[in-house]
C-alpha cells in the first residue's frame, strides 16, 4: 500500500502537536465533570437523608402527643379525677398540632361542663366515661393506625434509601474504572515494524501501547484503535496520507480477519485478511458499489481470474 513523504513536515508536526494538546485538555476537562458529578451525587443523598429524618421526626412526634391524649384520659377514666384531668388536657393543648386541636378541645369542654355541674348538683346526670371511653378507642385507633404508618414508612425508605445506595455504588465504581482507564493515557513514542517512528496518544501499560489509543506515523499515516505492545492488535482504522483507509482486525500489527479497504476513486473491498493481504473470500465494488469481482482472494489477487 502506498505511502507518501510529507513537503512541509515542520507544519505537520506543528498540527500534530497542536492535536495531542487539545486530546489532553478534553481528558483534563472530562475527569473534572466526573468529579463534580460524584460531589454532586453525595449532594443529593444527604439531601434525601435529610428529608427523610425529618419525615421520621414529625410521625414520631405525632406519636408523643396521641400518648400524651392517651394518658390524659386514661387520668379521668381511672382515677375519675375531672380536675387532673382538665389540667392534663390543657397542658395536651398546648402541644398538639391543628389536627389534633379539636379533639382535645371538645374533651376540654365536656369535663368543664361535667365539673359544673357537679358545682350546681351533688348528682351528676350523666357519666363522662362512657363518652372518654369511645373517644379512648378512637385514641387508640389513631395511635395503631400512626404507628403502622410509620412502620410502613420505615421500612419503605430502608428499602429506598438501600436501593439508591447500590446504584450509587454501581454508578461510582463505573465511574471510578473509567478514571482508572483515563489515568492510563500516556504519550510515548517507539518505532513501527517497518522502522517508521510512531508518536502515540492513549493507554499504557507496562511501558508500551496496550488497549486504546491514536499512532501517528512520521510518513503522515493515523491508526484509531486497540493496541498490544506497540503493535496494532484488534479492531481499528487505518489512514494512509494519500486518502486510502482499511477498516478491520488486526493481530500483531498486520491486518487480519475482517476488514474493508477504501480507495479515494471511491472503491473498496470488503472480505477476508491474511498476513496484511486480502486472502480468503471478497468482494470487490466500484465507485458505484458495482460488483467488480466476488470469490476467493490469494495474496491480494483474484483466484478465478
Amino acid at each position: 500500500m502506498s505511502q507518501q513523504q510529507q513537503p512541509s513536515q515542520n507544519l505537520w508536526q506543528n498540527k500534530k502537536f497542536a492535536g495531542w494538546f487539545i486530546i489532553l485538555s478534553l481528558i483534563a476537562l472530562v475527569m473534572f465533570g466526573m468529579f463534580i458529578w460524584a460531589l454532586g451525587q453525595n449532594k443529593t443523598v444527604a439531601e434525601r437523608i435529610k428529608a427523610q429524618k425529618e419525615e421520621t421526626a414529625r410521625l414520631e412526634a405525632s406519636l408523643q402527643r396521641l400518648d400524651h391524649l392517651n394518658r390524659a384520659d386514661e387520668t379521668l377514666i381511672l382515677e375519675g379525677d375531672y380536675e387532673k384531668a382538665l389540667e392534663s388536657y390543657r397542658n395536651v393543648l398546648a402541644t398538639v398540632d391543628h389536627a389534633l386541636e379539636a379533639r382535645v378541645q371538645a374533651r376540654i369542654e365536656h369535663v368543664e361542663n361535667m365539673l359544673e355541674m357537679q358545682q350546681s348538683s351533688n348528682e351528676t346526670k350523666a357519666d363522662p366515661r362512657d363518652f372518654l371511653l369511645s373517644k379512648q378507642r378512637e385514641t387508640i385507633a389513631e395511635l395503631e393506625a400512626t404507628v403502622d404508618s410509620l412502620s410502613t414508612h420505615l421500612k419503605e425508605m430502608g428499602t429506598h434509601m438501600s436501593s439508591e445506595k447500590e446504584e450509587l455504588v454501581a454508578k461510582l465504581a463505573k465511574k471510578e474504572k473509567e478514571l482508572q482507564k483515563v489515568s492510563k493515557v500516556q504519550v510515548i513514542t517507539f518505532n513501527s515494524q517497518r522502522g517508521h517512528k510512531i508518536h502515540y496518544l492513549g493507554e499504557v501499560e507496562n511501558g508500551k501501547a496496550n488497549g486504546g489509543g491514536v499512532g501517528i506515523w512520521t510518513t503522515g499515516s493515523i491508526y484509531r484503535g486497540n493496541w498490544k505492545n506497540n503493535l496494532r492488535h484488534g479492531e481499528g482504522t487505518f489512514e494512509w496520507v494519500d486518502g486510502e483507509k482499511y477498516v478491520g482486525n488486526y493481530v500483531n500489527g498486520v491486518r487480519e480477519g475482517q476488514g474493508t479497504y477504501y480507495w479515494p476513486n471511491g472503491d473498496r473491498y470488503e472480505g477476508e485478511w491474511k498476513n496484511d493481504r486480502r486472502n480468503g473470500f471478497g468482494i470487490l465494488y466500484d465507485m458505484d458499489s458495482a460488483v467488480r469481482y466476488k470469490g476467493q482472494w490469494k495474496d491480494d489477487k483474484p483466484t478465478d481470474k
